[in-house]
């Protein structure tokens, strides 16, 4: 038997390197596969799981027994295939007023405080699941308390629906969201909008914007950023300033937001850039100041103290002191020359009797 001879060394580790290679891809194609044919199958699971069909029409398609021998329709029903709209129902989560101020907390009169405590009260509120619309790209916008509010209280002649809901309740709502809370907290002097870049734009014209370099903001106040390139600008409520270890910078501001992932959060803005193409622009653009000069430090020089009101070290007013130290003095010079009168008496006496001396009187001195 001929010895087979032995393959080129540098032919065989290549095919060691493919055959090493190739076990290495299939799992991941396989993965692919199984991924992509788990989706397909309960796609229509998570759609139907939102909810029932609420369109009123059953899915149909005309087939040859739907006609008769003339090619008339005879199966009396229309052909229809569910899209995402047919699982909104508009009438679903709709509030009112008495739901919407039901959970508002007690006013205090200080107008940053109230916004703030406002804001707070709706962390955790989100749009709803099952009434909705149906975006061009496919997104669902949920109703909101915000739009609806906006639209009834602020814009009275937007567009409605046939549940009587403007179509701002379906809107991208953090601009709504934050007028909101300012006309819940009372304040109606800095106007509300439903668009976060238009709304700084009119309070920069009425002198209550500053831009992010040029001011210190104060919890309350209105904050306008983009988080991202492409994501325009947001507006929020700022409810804290986070400030570097030795607390000369602002590394961060904390905001109450709405609109933030379907909801309503509280997130945390760093100061800093994002990029769209070539050009740089600062995460922060500028704040809504809500209360000018809210927040400045007052003046710590001590005040001028009246004379009526000047105190001793034992706590009593100082004219009182000056009096009484003056009664002092002259009860303890009626006392001395009593005393001084009772000496000369006794040395007169003991002179007369020959018992006082030079001696004692220079004594008495």
């Amino acid at each position: 038997m001929t010895p087979k001879k032995p393959g080129n060394p540098r032919e065989m580790l290549y095919r060691k390197m493919f055959k090493s290679r190739w076990m290495k891809v299939v799992p991941i194609m396989a993965g692919v596969v199984v991924f992509c044919t788990v989706y397909s199958l309960i796609l229509p699971a998570i759609t139907m799981s939102i909810q029932d069909p609420q369109c009123g029409y059953e899915e149909h398609t005309h087939t040859d027994e739907c006609y008769d021998a003339e090619g008339n329709l005879i199966c009396g029903m229309e052909e229809h295939t569910h899209t995402l709209e047919c699982y909104s129902d508009l009438y679903a989560d709709i509030e009112d007023g008495d739901t919407w101020y039901s959970s508002l907390p007690e006013l205090t009169g200080d107008r940053n405080v109230d916004v703030i405590n406002v804001a707070a009260s709706q962390l955790g509120g989100r749009e709803s699941e099952a009434n909705f619309l149906v975006a061009e790209n496919e997104q669902t916008k949920g109703y909101t308390r915000y739009g609806h509010w906006y639209g009834d209280a602020v814009d009275g002649n937007a567009d409605r629906l046939e549940n009587g809901v403007s179509t701002y309740a379906y809107a991208d709502w953090d601009a709504m969201f934050a007028s909101f809370v300012l006309n819940c907290a009372g304040i109606d002097d800095f106007g509300y909008d439903s668009d976060a870049g238009n709304w700084a734009g009119a309070l920069a014209a009425a002198g209550r914007y500053a831009d992010a370099a040029d001011y210190v903001p104060q919890p309350g106040d209105l904050i306008f950023f983009t988080p991202y390139a492409g994501a325009g600008v947001h507006v929020g409520i700022v409810s804290d300033v986070n400030r570097s270890f030795l607390g000369n910078e602002i590394n961060s501001v904390s905001v109450i937001l709405g609109d933030s992932d379907n909801s309503v959060e509280e997130v945390n803005v760093a100061v800093g850039e994002y990029n769209e193409g070539d050009v740089a622009f600062e995460t922060i653009h500028g704040y809504g100041i809500l209360t000018p000069g809210y927040g400045e430090e007052e003046d710590e020089s001590e005040p001028q103290m009246d004379s009526s009101e000047a105190v001793d070290v034992e706590g009593y007013p100082a004219d009182e002191t000056v009096a009484a130290e003056e009664n002092q003095v002259a009860e303890d010079s009626d006392l001395e020359q009593e005393e001084t009168a009772v000496i000369d008496s006794e040395n007169e006496e003991q002179v007369a009797e020959g018992l006082y001396t030079a001696e004692d009187d220079a004594n008495n001195v």
